[in-house]
Formats: structure tokens, sequence, C-alpha cells
């Protein structure tokens, strides 16, 4: 079975401060301790990633396999989100297992955060294919693109 390897994660340094949304972040954190899947949704630019980045940096020591950025921007067909989770992870590739066994065999038992960012085009179809990979182990907070309905906050967090 192939093991992830030991770094602890893969967050980008954050290049500027973090000012503010101490409530948005505390409650992002606290769904966490409670919820597998927590999830940002709200219009492009309002700020979900950013938020999850430093809820997840924040949330280190929590997570003692690490805190992963799954990037899934650039990922238009749902099905290479195991792939494109397996790379980040630096999941080496076995070739004969597909990528969402790879995956959950190299997480299973383990206690992992992955942040993902999803684009707004194929963010429904990459829930799903999230949702799939994510084993039961690791805990995900994503931020993902929605249309804005009147009357619905900039952005909201949703544990499920």
């Amino acid at each position: 079975m192939p093991k992830v390897i030991a770094e602890r994660g893969n967050l980008p340094a954050a290049i500027t401060s973090f000012v503010g949304r101490r409530q948005e972040t505390a409650e992002i954190r606290r769904l966490l301790c409670v919820r597998r899947l927590v999830t940002l949704s709200g219009m492009g630019g309002v700020g979900k990633t950013r938020p999850a980045l430093e809820v997840a940096a924040a949330s280190r020591e929590e997570f003692a396999d690490g805190v992963w950025l799954v990037d899934l921007v650039p990922v238009s067909d749902p099905s290479a989100v195991a792939a494109t989770a397996a790379g980040a992870l630096r999941v080496p590739d076995l070739g004969a297992l597909p990528f969402l066994d790879q995956l959950t065999g190299c997480l299973a038992g383990r206690r992992a955060l992955l942040v993902t960012s999803k684009n707004s085009t194929t963010s429904q179809r990459q829930d799903a294919a999230v949702r799939q990979a994510e084993p039961s182990s690791a805990n995900a907070l994503a931020s993902s693109c929605s249309p804005a309905s009147a009357g619905e906050p900039e952005r909201r967090a949703e544990a499920v």
C-alpha cells in the first residue's frame, strides 16, 4: 500500500496579512470539528479560498497527517478530481490502480485536511467527485463559487 510522503502539507505561504473575519474563521473551525466536509460558497471574488487557507493553516496541529491544498479550478473534467488530489498529496502513481483507490488507500486511517478550491462552471460536478474521492478519515474544506440569490449572504459556510 502506498504511503503519503512524510510532508505535512502543501499550503502556500501567505503573502499578505489576514485581517478581520474572526467570527467567520471561528465558525469554520467549529464546523470542521464536528463535520467531515465544510463548504464555503458564494459568488466569485467574495473571499472564500483565503479564509479557507487561513483556517487550514491555523488547524495544522489538529491534522497530524497534514493540511493539503487541492486546486480544482483548472479541472474541467470531474473524472480528473481524484488524479488531481493524488498529485497534490504527492501520492505515488502505481498505475495498476485507479487514482481514487490509490488516494483512499494512502489516506485510510490518517488524520488529514484537504482544502479544495473549485471553479464555478463545473462546481456541482466537482462537489460530487470530491465527496466520492474523500476518504473516510480525511476532512475537507472546500471553497466553491455559486450563483447569487436575492437576500442570500455574500459568503456562507455549510457543513455536510
